[in-house]
């Protein structure tokens, strides 16, 4: 992860991907989200520095947010606009991408589960196109949890545990297009969530990317 002056001493790169700066997010009290949760103190820090970057230097943006599917009432004009009302020059809104997406699709699993076996297992459903780690045969499962574990005498109980969790599922991302992105800033919120949901995808398929920590709720 660099900070804002890294990335402007050090970057080459005019692309970034964005992760959840939309209304629902944005703190409208001391207390509460819009959507839900707690305030998020560097929310409009992290997005006024995102907007500056658009506006001075990005040349392509990826623009994710949560939308309808999960349960949030945004729309793409509700978060275009969103973007106009934080400051972004309007002749840059045809430099965004935005692409709505499915809410924690990972989330049970990055609290329980180690990331290098939810990596394992969304590679293995990728490339057997399946949509819900409940159709990953056991067999399997136990051989990816017994060659990522230090303790392989343990593997039944983990397979166990992590069966009875609910379940990982491929969310709807092109990651063709997030392909496109390799080598791009990163940023959005939050940190532990969504955006991290967005980084574990992209380290399953051997995507690079950077994370601005000034860029970060």
């Amino acid at each position: 992860m660099v900070s804002l002056k890294q990335y402007i001493a050090e970057a080459d790169s005019k692309s970034l991907i964005v992760v959840d700066i939309q209304p629902a997010y944005y703190p409208v009290s001391h207390k509460v989200l819009r959507g839900g949760g707690y305030l998020s103190r560097t929310y409009i820090q992290a997005a006024n520095n995102i907007i500056h970057f658009i506006n001075t230097r990005a040349d392509r943006v990826l623009a994710y947010f949560n939308g309808s599917d999960s349960g949030l009432d945004d729309t793409i004009k509700d978060v275009q606009d969103h973007y106009l009302e934080m400051g972004l020059d309007p002749n840059k809104l045809g430099a965004i991408n935005f692409q709505e997406k499915s809410y924690a699709f990972l989330r049970v699993w990055m609290d329980e589960v180690p990331v290098r076996i939810i990596i394992a297992v969304i590679r293995y459903m990728v490339q057997h196109r399946l949509n819900y780690s409940l159709e990953v045969p056991e067999d399997v499962l136990r051989e990816i949890i017994g060659s990522s574990t230090k303790y392989p005498a343990h593997e039944y109980n983990e397979v166990s545990r992590i069966l009875s969790l609910d379940p990982l599922i491929i969310p709807d991302i092109d990651l063709s297009l997030l392909q496109q992105f390799s080598n791009a800033y990163i940023g959005g919120g939050s940190e532990h969530e969504c955006l991290r949901e967005i980084t574990i995808m992209m380290n399953a398929f051997n995507i690079k990317y950077t994370l601005v920590k000034d860029f970060i709720y």
